[in-house]
């Protein structure tokens, strides 16, 4: 599809924006500094007002259309470390390592074992905790968290499209923005079609 021309006005803008990247390429040595040549500046300016304007004439077309969005990693300005939208997880332990996760803000040990999704008590036990009996009481309370992509927590082992299992070694702080307790309290999440009759014992 052919884009429409950029209308008068917004030629205007278009123009204005370069001419204020100049001025701002002439006055200030920070932004010469980060800016090659003033032709650079002023193409950038004009570059940024067209993507403004081009914006405004097609509006949101892909979100429209229904398409997946994709998570684009940033860089935080103030500490230049990669910033991405969080994710919730799920961490099923027993409801006393719960509430003591929940009063001190932090999973404390060698491996903290998070799950993508948040199913009941026996969809837990049977594919976090494998059917363990060593693990009987961790599916009945959970603590969600939500975290960055500079939270390492590397994907485990997988059941089908059930769940994923993520692993974090060692303690995890709470550490807003990049990791955050978000809730805990006893797990009532519905079970995955097919547990509601399997044994937890």
């Amino acid at each position: 599809m052919v884009a429409p021309a950029v209308p008068a006005g917004g030629a205007i803008y278009v123009g204005g924006a370069a001419l204020a990247y100049g001025l701002m390429y002439a006055i200030s040595p920070e932004f010469r500094a980060a800016n090659e040549s003033l032709a650079s500046a002023m193409a950038q300016g004009a570059n940024d007002a067209y993507q403004n304007v081009e914006d405004l004439i097609f509006g949101e077309e892909d979100d429209a259309a229904g398409s997946t969005p994709t998570t684009r990693a940033g860089t935080d300005t103030a500490t230049g470390e990669a910033r991405c939208p969080a994710l919730p997880y799920w961490h099923f332990t027993d409801p006393g390592a719960g509430k003591t996760i929940l009063a001190v803000r932090a999973f404390i040990g060698p491996r903290n074992h998070f799950a993508n999704r948040p199913w009941g008590p026996r969809t837990i036990f049977h594919t976090v905790f494998i059917s363990n009996p060593i693990y009987i009481h961790k599916p009945h309370f959970f603590v969600q968290i939500m975290a960055d992509c500079t939270v390492p927590l590397a994907p485990g082992q997988a059941w089908g499209d059930i769940v994923q299992e993520f692993i974090h070694t060692g303690r995890l702080n709470e550490r807003p923005p990049y990791m955050t307790i978000v809730a805990g309290a006893t797990n009532v999440f519905p079970e995955y079609p097919g547990f509601e009759e399997f044994p937890i014992r």
